[in-house]
């Protein structure tokens, strides 16, 4: 062989071996495994945490939170109130949607009123005080609402922007379904593939306003069993790993190579009760039903010891809660405590409205959505037995839980709930307020059947009431309403638990989102 061909041969190895050893810690992926995978990729199909961890990585609102709640300019760069009922936003100009196509006011004009009239919306509750919206130039966006509404901005942080021309072509070619799986939004990541319940892979992408994120390439991996998700981290085959069993956590301390990150959370699991239905799907001897009586209810929050399901299911890692969200949120009344465990109290209740010797009810729950949701629902099954109240324990995967909580076929259920914009408004109007289809209010009120006129006036009032102390007090109120009628019963806030590799630096946020625009390798 002569001397140019050996050359030309090592040349050769070397531009086929090189690859391998200088390839950089920016092309391997970023691997999170979360409980559960996103439902779909449809930014107003769900409104659903794990959901939106991946959503918030594809598509970008007109305003965000940071990482600790503060709101801050995103695809609109400032916004001001003319008025009382209008708001002006200016949007920032060089936007890209993922298919090459400029963002401007025409895009954030079809984006609102598909949130607000798309009968498929699960963010109506957003935009609910929206009148109409107007594009008047390509980066002036004008939005008049029906009354005075002053979390506006607040609220848009849960509208994503959609690309107009490609959505009404796409739509009217393929039906609203053809978004559930063909994303296409602003974020610094696009989608590369899906396979639901296995993995679904995002790559950087090279047009994002804001520059390449430090980690090219992410897959969020669903793993639902903890013990494998676990295992998972411990032995490298993912970075990050959400809800943290309570059960593993000295585990993930002790390693070495991992670190667990414990942050009080915003999420409040919750007993939700049928209190308006005579004849109710979960207890057969109905009608009457005895959950209408509040001292059945009342019965039910004596009769479980929260304390109890702290220390010993969930390991410490959440707080007893009194009342609908945290301290953090506005809204929040200092003046409401928890009902203490007082068994003998509860049967006395129960004796009062005509039940002493108990009934028998099925509690409904997801057994793959939250922290121990279906050690939870046993706990207070067994606590409830020991006041004659008989629980049938139903639980099973959370794609039907919702399904069937949203339709009406439960009578008494554990859900969970998370005020992730740091007011309660939204709350009270989604879960509480009495079902109005019109004004998409009490959209969730679809298995307690609840209805209080002055819960519904305070929280209406609170949501067009421009002085911020003034509109804490009509929410304060309505939480007190909330909290005598009791339709939910409060168990606990849960804490947020991260096992992360050392790899990588990376600061969880208060909402439980996943930026990975945040994430980098360590160096």
């Amino acid at each position: 062989m002569g001397l140019r061909r050996q050359w030309q041969v090592v040349l050769l190895a070397i531009c086929l071996i090189f690859p391998l050893f200088t390839m950089g810690a920016d092309e391997k992926p970023l691997i999170i495994s979360q409980r559960s995978d996103a439902l779909t990729l449809d930014p107003y199909d769900e409104n659903e945490s794990p959901t939106f961890c991946v959503l918030h990585n594809l598509f970008e609102s007109l305003t965000c939170l940071d990482g600790e709640l503060e709101l801050k300019p995103k695809l609109a760069t400032s916004w001001k109130a003319e008025n009382d009922t209008t708001w002006v936003f200016t949007l920032r100009k060089g936007v890209k949607f993922h298919n090459g196509a400029t963002f401007d006011s025409a895009d954030a004009k079809y984006s609102i009123e598909r949130a607000l009239n798309w009968e498929g919306s699960e963010i109506k509750a957003a935009v609910l005080l929206v009148k109409t919206v107007e594009a008047s130039d390509p980066y002036t966006l004008r939005i008049i609402t029906k009354k005075p509404d002053p979390i506006l901005p607040l609220r848009l942080e849960t509208v994503k922007m959609l690309d107009k021309e490609t959505c009404e072509r796409e739509i009217a070619a393929h039906g609203q379904g053809y978004l559930v799986t063909h994303p296409n939004g602003t974020a610094p990541y696009k989608l590369v593939d899906w396979v639901k319940d296995d993995h679904l892979t995002l790559v950087a992408f090279d047009q994002y306003w804001r520059g390449l994120p430090p980690i090219k390439k992410v897959v969020f991996k669903p793993i639902s069993n903890e013990v494998t998700r676990v295992a998972a981290l411990l032995t490298g085959k993912t970075h990050i790993i959400t809800e943290v069993p309570v059960r593993d956590v000295n585990r993930v301390e002790r390693d070495p190579k991992l670190r667990l990150v414990k942050k009080p959370g915003l999420r409040l699991i919750y007993l939700g009760l049928d209190v308006g239905r005579d004849k109710t799907p979960g207890i057969r001897s109905s009608p009457p039903n005895p959950l209408k009586d509040l001292r059945v209810r009342q019965a039910i929050y004596y009769g479980i010891n929260e304390p109890a399901i702290v220390k010993y299911v969930m390991n410490g890692f959440a707080e007893p809660a009194g009342q609908l969200f945290p301290a953090p949120v506005v809204g929040y009344n200092p003046a409401i405590k928890r009902y203490p465990f007082d068994p003998e109290k509860a049967r006395k209740l129960l004796a009062e409205a005509g039940y002493p010797n108990g009934f028998e009810v099925r509690l409904d729950a997801p057994n793959d959505r939250y922290v121990n949701d279906d050690k939870i629902a046993r706990a207070v099954a067994s606590q409830l037995a020991k006041i004659g109240i008989r629980v049938q324990v139903n639980t099973y995967p959370k794609a039907r839980f919702f399904q069937d909580e949203e339709e009406g076929k439960c009578s008494f259920h554990l859900v969970g709930w998370a005020n992730n914009n740091g007011d309660g408004c939204g709350s009270l109007e989604y879960l509480l307020h009495t079902r109005d289809d019109a004004n998409n209010l009490g959209t969730a009120n679809n298995s307690i059947y609840y209805s209080n006129t002055e819960l519904d006036r305070l929280t209406e009032l609170a949501a067009q009431t421009l002085d911020p102390e003034q509109r804490k007090r009509y929410l304060q109120g309505a939480v007190a309403i909330a909290m005598h009628d009791l339709p939910h019963i409060p168990l606990h806030y849960q804490y947020d638990l991260y096992g992360i590799s050392r790899e990588v630096v990376w600061t969880p946020r208060r909402d439980t989102r996943i930026d990975c625009y945040d994430v980098r390798w360590r160096e």
